[in-house]
This record gives C-alpha cells, structure tokens and sequence, in this order.
C-alpha cells in the first residue's frame, strides 16, 4: 500500500509538472483567427494541440501548432515549454470552448473565449502597463470588469513582473499564470518594456511568441513590432527600447522602416480604418519630476530620434496619429494633440475633432513594487497619481448625416 502510495503521488507530480499552465491569446489581425499560447515545467514529449467547440461538452474540432523549450540565462539555465496553436476559421462573435495539451493524455480546464464580431462594431479595451506580481492593484478591478463583459481585449503596455527573468524566471511564471484569468478569455495585445531586457528581451520574445502571427501577418517577421485592425482602429505596437541601446541600433532602424511602409498603408486606408492608434513602452511627453531623467532628457531622444534620426514624433506626425499610448511611468496624464511642445490650440478642451497632432497618454499605473509618480501636468489636460487602468471604447458615430468614428477615454481608478 504504501509502495502504491508513492508511485501515485510521484506519477501526480510529474503529471503536475507536464499540465499546462500561463495560457493566454493574441489576435493575429486576420478576422476568424485566434492563437492560443501556454507553457509546462517538463517537456509533455506530445504535439502542441487545442481542441475546441461551442459547447464545453462538445470539444469537436482540434488544431495543432509549434512548441520549443526556452532557457531562461540565468545561474540555473532553468527550462520552460512554449506551445503556441492559431486557430482558424473561427465565426464572428462566437463563443468558443477550449482545452490546450499534449494531444494525448495531460490536458487544461476548458477556458472560453468570445470572437469580436464582424464588421466595424463596438470594442472596449482596457490599457494599462507597469504591472508586477507584487502590488498589482489594478488586477482584481480588471478581473471584475473583465467577468462582467466590460472589455474585448486587453492592452498591456510593457513592463511586466517585476521582473519576468527575477528568481531564474520563476517571476516570469508567477506573472504569467497571475494574468490567466484575463488572458486566457480575453486576447492579451501587448508590447515589450525596458523591465523585459535581460538576456536581450528573452523572455519577452519568447514567453510572447504567440504575437509573431500578427507580426508576420503585418510584415515585421517579429513580436517587438507589429500591427492589426480592431473595427475601426488600426494598431500598431513597436519598441521604445530600441531607442535606448546602443546594441539595438540595427533593431532601430528595421523598427522605422517598418513603421513608415505600415501607416503609409493605414494613411491611405483611412476610408474604412478611420483611427490610427501606435502603443510603446515609453513616452514621448510626460511631466514627472519625481522620476528624472524619464520625462526629459529620456522623453526627448525618442522624440528626436537618435544623432538626429529616426524621430518617432515626426513620424506620428507625417501620418497624423491619432493616439500614442505609453506607459513607464506609474500614473496616468493625457496631453492635448501636440507636436514639438506645441499643443493644438483648436483642440483645448475634452473632445478632440480631427486633431492633426498626437494626443499622448501615459497609462502606467497598473500597481508593481515601485511607488506611483507624480505628474505636474505641464503639457497635459488631465493627470492622476492613482494606480490606475485606462478604458478604450471605439464606435461608430453619426454626425452632419456622415459616419464619423468616435474614442472616448475613461481613466478607471482602482
């Protein structure tokens, strides 16, 4: 009996350390898709598999995709198992059940998941960034929120775990099992931040890879940048840090050349994407002075460019951005549309109306071991200190009997 004892809590172990764990999704910016990403302790030695269905007794079609270890570079070389499956064919806003394993014998709860509809409807997002397993305050709102049908997708803007490769990448997993109940219904649309840079952005890369379907679908051939539609919004999500290394110059000047050919085409395409959203980890303008040289001398070489290159304001401005979302610093502050320190003096008051500039808006205040900041809101119209997230809501307008598409911004304070 208590040799049987032994092998059942072994054989229960081992099984524990093959079960999928981190599940999350990505959309991939074409319509009917969804990848469904996840990761085990051991290698399952199975084929990466989702079955699915719209109904969770009946899980009738099944669909494979890729899976690799991953080394986190630290004193343990401690190894993970990333599995990545795109979903395909998938009707519009549908519910569909789903499992994630091996194909074989070790499988997940069934998770769900609800398609966005066809068309240009009504999506809410919530986007925030900074948020670490310690202190992430804005977790059980999102949670509350996110149950109640509040939102669509989810934005999260750099900066992850406090750190993903902390405790040999043991915090890598802390984090992304704490983000499952979210992401594992809600697609987890997110870009890298400077808290993602050791073992150069390893974990990012690799922990997100499920993203290089949207990179691959927009033209970058990579998850650090990339673009999709959601109804009526084009978004594109690049890395600030190439902006800041002197190792990722080759990263930078691949970044703008992308960035360039991709709102040339969303530019043109205005007719039927009328909004161009760009998302990054660092801001452009920020008026903290708690937490310099961020909002200064830092918040001027991405703005500038690098040795008078490669300036992202310029760029924004060339195709009339709409919003750059940012977040690195813990707070939250919109600026007028502005361009070179200059903001739109048509545009002083709550309701933007063809803006040609930019309105900026930082949103990093999804609560992590380090304090809040504090703006002073020299160049912005609204500021909070609170640990917050920020609500997203894109929707089709009537205005003079012409469509129109309208973004209402709501901080959420947790």
């Amino acid at each position: 009996m208590k040799y049987f004892l032994f092998l059942s809590t072994l054989l229960a172990a081992c099984q524990g350390q093959t079960s999928p764990e981190q599940i999350h999704l990505a959309l991939t910016g074409v319509p009917g898709q969804m990848v469904v990403s996840w990761a085990t302790q051991q290698d399952p030695n199975g084929t990466a598999t989702v079955q699915y269905g719209q109904s969770s007794s009946a899980l009738s079609e099944s669909m494979t995709g890729e899976s690799f270890p991953f080394v986190d570079g630290g004193s343990e070389n401690r190894t993970i198992y990333i599995f990545n499956v795109k979903l395909v064919g998938l009707a519009a806003a549908t519910r569909y059940f789903y499992r994630v394993g091996d194909g074989a014998k070790t499988w997940s709860d069934v998770y769900n998941f609800t398609t966005l509809p066809s068309g240009q409807p009504t999506v809410e997002m919530a986007v925030f960034g900074d948020m670490g397993v310690e202190n992430a305050q804005s977790m059980p709102l999102l949670l509350k929120e996110a149950a109640a049908g509040a939102y669509d997708v989810i934005l999260h803007v750099g900066d992850m775990a406090y750190d993903m490769d902390d405790d040999n990448g043991r915090l890598g997993d802390a984090f992304m099992n704490m983000i499952q109940p979210l992401a594992a219904h809600l697609p987890y649309q997110a870009c890298l931040g400077n808290h993602e840079v050791a073992y150069n952005f390893s974990h990012w890369t690799n922990r997100f890879s499920g993203l290089n379907a949207a990179g691959i679908e927009s033209g970058s051939n990579t998850n650090w940048w990339f673009s999709y539609d959601i109804s009526y919004v084009h978004f594109v999500a690049i890395s600030s840090e190439v902006y800041y290394r002197n190792d990722l110059t080759e990263q930078l000047a691949a970044q703008y050349s992308w960035l360039d050919q991709d709102l040339a085409k969303a530019n043109a395409n205005r007719g039927s994407v009328p909004w161009i959203v760009v998302y990054g980890h660092r801001p452009m303008y920020c008026s903290n002075v708690d937490d310099m040289p961020d909002c200064s001398t830092d918040a001027q070489q991405i703005r500038r460019g690098v040795n008078g290159s490669y300036s992202l304001e310029d760029m924004l401005a060339k195709y009339s951005v709409d919003i750059y979302f940012t977040a690195h610093e813990h707070s939250y502050e919109r600026t007028w549309p502005v361009y070179r320190g200059v903001p739109d003096l048509s545009q002083l008051n709550h309701t933007y109306t063809d803006a040609v500039w930019t309105t900026n808006i930082v949103t990093g205040a999804g609560g992590c071991v380090e304090v809040p900041d504090r703006p002073a809101a020299v160049s912005g119209c609204l500021a909070s200190t609170s640990l917050a997230h920020t609500q997203l809501n894109c929707e089709q307008a009537l205005a003079a009997a012409a469509e129109a598409a309208a973004c209402a911004l709501q901080a959420c304070l947790s």
